[in-house]
């Protein structure tokens, strides 16, 4: 599991915790009761890591407000001395201005500062689990294994509804009119936006590629690299990264999103692809001792949660020794 090996230092790097410790939303305060009720033996390093984080930031508010003060107080004691040599009133008077100008700009600095890093909210899962959770505008989105969101606190109906995603994501967007249309849903991931106003598609997004399949609606994709952005219908598969350029196929959309249903569904899926799938979403290491087993296909299914069958499934199809140590499995001809 992602967290069973974390240090107190890796606790307190750590993005999801962190928001559990700064603004604990009902999902943060799920996972982590549950984590621990699972993981007893760390529940001291999780104490010692969240004082750290609510240490750091009470600390840090009172460093970046004392050092606005201090920074204040040394321009005002400046333009004194620079008064005292001046014989111009003028000059005096529009280093004042400029102090409150400067003042003000700090001040505006540090407010921004605290609000990008507190308005942002930030949901995730551990490696193997998938989890549904409802966005402020009643869209809907599930997250695979080893996936996370992040989208702003506050969504005002004059402002596009934007998130950003690492991982796998299913997303089933609510439709909402404005006065002239309907207002834009805007996923980002590494390379691309997806831009839709309501329908229902996948996004992964894992080892600097990102894939899109569009199970009903519309959705307009965006990558940062092309100058033409590129109009999707349902049952198209998009897949772009910044190393090669946009590809486009159909599929059956059922394939891409059965894993939201607890199922996963292969058809005639390459061994190297499912390998990725268990490493990116499962976290194991999968290693092939014959390069020639990578590129074997497989058609068939299996549940989310029973990767025992999958594998078993695996070695029949094409007569193969699997066997695991740990996280790492290895794969073999019989």
């Amino acid at each position: 599991m992602k967290y069973t090996n974390y240090s107190v230092e890796d606790f307190v790097a750590d993005e999801f915790f962190q928001q559990w410790v700064k603004a604990p939303q009902p999902i943060h305060q799920s996972f982590w009761s549950e984590w621990l009720k699972e993981n007893p033996h760390k529940a001291e390093e999780v104490e010692d890591a969240r004082r750290l984080v609510a240490a750091f930031i009470v600390e840090a508010d009172k460093s970046l407000e004392q050092q606005a003060k201090n920074d204040l107080g040394i321009l005002w004691s400046k333009i004194d001395e620079t008064e005292v040599r001046s014989q111009s009133s003028f000059q005096s008077g529009w280093l004042k201005m400029a102090a409150v100008f400067i003042g003000f700009l700090v001040i505006v600095g540090v407010a921004i500062f605290f609000y990008s890093r507190w308005s942002m909210v930030q949901y995730a899962t551990d490696f193997g689990k998938t989890q549904k959770f409802i966005l402020p505008d009643g869209s809907e989105v599930v997250l695979n294994g080893n996936s996370q969101i992040s989208f702003s606190k506050d969504w005002t109906a004059m402002q596009d509804r934007e998130v950003w995603i690492q991982g796998e994501a299913f997303f089933h967007v609510a439709k909402q009119k404005t006065h002239n249309g309907y207002r834009k849903f805007i996923v980002h991931t590494s390379n691309v936006a997806v831009e839709v106003l309501g329908t229902q598609f996948d996004v992964n997004n894992r080892r600097e590629l990102t894939r899109v399949v569009l199970s009903e609606g519309s959705v307009r994709l965006q990558p940062k690299q092309l100058m033409k952005p590129f109009l999707m219908v349902p049952g198209d598969l998009v897949e772009f990264s910044e190393k090669q350029s946009l590809m486009h196929r159909k599929v059956n959309p059922g394939l891409y999103s059965a894993w939201t249903q607890g199922e996963l569904n292969f058809e005639k899926e390459s061994l190297a692809d499912i390998a990725r799938l268990l490493e990116d979403n499962y976290g194991y290491q999968v290693v092939f001792n014959d390069s020639t087993i990578s590129t074997r296909r497989f058609s068939g299914s299996a549940s989310v949660t029973n990767i025992n069958n999958l594998l078993i499934k695996l070695s029949k199809s094409h007569n193969l020794r699997i066997t695991r140590q740990g996280k790492t499995i290895f794969l073999d001809n019989n």
